[in-house]
């Protein structure tokens, strides 16, 4: 992906830096400026990671590609940190929902259909706590363990592949 400079340089995929004709009427200030920026730039990791786009895009463009590229990191980055708080919690009371759940009369039941597993069953967000689920009654079900690990973090209505557990079989929550 070629990046120009003012208009004055060109860095290229491999290190190659070109002085385009505009730099003939540019003063050595300028000229000096954009060499450097190439310099600069030239080994920069994202340039190699948006290494795809074939056509030449100004500095600002590049500048701009990497600062929401970086935004986009940085939530990623706190969604996991905050699932991770969020799962700790639910992990901490486990044991008090299990209680809460029964209590509300949710059948102690794998929640699959066919499914009649009734022993080391696992507590289930049907939205994940990855896709913003709470731990409110009606957002809770049973699964058995291996149920539970093909669903993953994928939520009943996903249009995504389900594997075993398509979200037909899933038993709808009278509570």
């Amino acid at each position: 992906m070629p990046i120009t400079i003012d208009q004055v340089v060109t860095v290229y995929n491999g290190g190659d830096i070109v002085v385009n004709r505009e730099a003939l009427d540019a003063s050595p200030e300028r000229l000096f400026e954009a060499v450097r920026l190439a310099y600069f730039y030239m080994d920069d990791d994202y340039r190699h990671f948006i290494s795809y786009i074939h056509e030449t895009i100004t500095l600002e463009e590049y500048l701009l590609l990497k600062r929401e590229d970086d935004i986009a990191a940085a939530g990623r980055s706190a969604k996991r940190k905050y699932t991770g708080v969020r799962r700790r919690d639910f992990n901490a009371n486990r044991g008090r929902l299990v209680l809460v759940m029964l209590e509300a009369k949710i059948p102690y039941v794998c929640a699959l259909v066919g499914c009649e597993a009734t022993e080391n069953l696992t507590v289930d967000h049907k939205l994940p706590l990855s896709r913003g689920g709470d731990d409110n009654l009606d957002n809770l079900q049973f699964l058995c363990r291996s149920h539970n690990s093909a669903k993953s973090d994928r939520f009943k209505d996903d249009d995504a592949d389900t594997r075993s557990c398509a979200r037909k079989f899933w038993r709808m929550s009278t509570v």
